[in-house]
This record gives structure tokens, sequence and C-alpha cells, in this order.
């Protein structure tokens, strides 16, 4: 099987002051049996933070997540943060990153959660403020991956 070289390149030749490198690339995302070609900023470092701590890892200080999760959430981030201060260990498996959290001492009232889906390139975010909860997607996406889902339904009686 060979690989094209991906259309559209270009080289900037504008002022080499202003210009920033490109972040690390992965080049084919597969999905089930197809292969997409295309350009997406590399999840493959995320995949060492299994067992490890988000304040550890510097989870939402990394690229290609802290653009987007910024964007996502957009002045939700400080209130997500603290609700990730009392967190368990980033599980990874089978392609997607998760974790969830909680302010301390407010359980089952302020939480946060975060899934990303690494083969389709896709940040999910949760956020109970109080209770309420506010669900965040990229991609206009509509449909929550189910650990997202599950960890909303423990608000639903409030």
């Amino acid at each position: 099987m060979a690989c094209q070289h991906p259309s559209g390149h270009h080289t900037n030749t504008g002022n080499a002051d202003s210009v920033s490198p490109p972040p690390a690339t992965d080049t084919m995302i597969s999905t089930q049996d197809t292969v997409i070609a295309g350009k997406v900023a590399s999840w493959s470092a995320f995949e060492s933070f299994d067992g490890k701590y988000a304040w550890d890892t510097d989870l939402l200080e990394k690229e290609p997540l802290k653009q987007r999760f910024e964007a996502l959430v957009g002045v939700k981030k400080e209130a997500f943060l603290k609700r990730l201060q009392v967190a368990p260990p980033i599980e990874v498996n089978d392609g997607w990153l998760y974790n969830e959290g909680t302010k301390p001492g407010a359980a089952g009232k302020e939480e946060a959660v975060i899934a990303i889906d690494m083969k389709r390139d896709i940040i999910y975010a949760g956020i109970a403020v109080n209770g309420n909860v506010s669900l965040f997607a990229e991609k206009k996406e509509n449909v929550f991956p189910e650990r997202v889902n599950n960890w909303k339904k423990k608000f639903s009686g409030q």
C-alpha cells in the first residue's frame, strides 16, 4: 500500500521571524478498516498519560489539547479547572482518553469530565456547577460518549 504526498502543501515565504514551527502531526487516521489521510496534531504523547494524574502531566497545557480545549469551553475554563482538582488517574484505552474530577468537598455538585476520541480527533467536556450540567463537543458533535452520558446521569435527580 502506497501513501501519497498530501496535496495543498504550501511553503511560507513571509517573514521568517513571524513563522512558528508546525506541531508534530500524524498524517494517517485509522477508522475501523478505512484509513483517512489528513493532518491532525498528534495525540500520540497523550497515550503515555494512562495511570497518571492530570496535574502531573499538565494535561490541559499540552497541544493539541490546550488551545482547542480553551476554544471549546471558553469562559468556563477556570470553573472546569477548579472541578478537576480531586481526580483519579487518567484512563487511556482503545484510542480514548478519559478523566473526571470534583471540586474539593463538593462531590456530586461541582464536577468536571473530559473525554478525547483520539482516533476521530474530537474533544468532549462537561462541567457541573451546583448540579447543573453543561456539555461541550467539537465539530458540532451531538452524540456524546457513553462515559460522558453516564457521568451526566449522576446529576439528573438534582
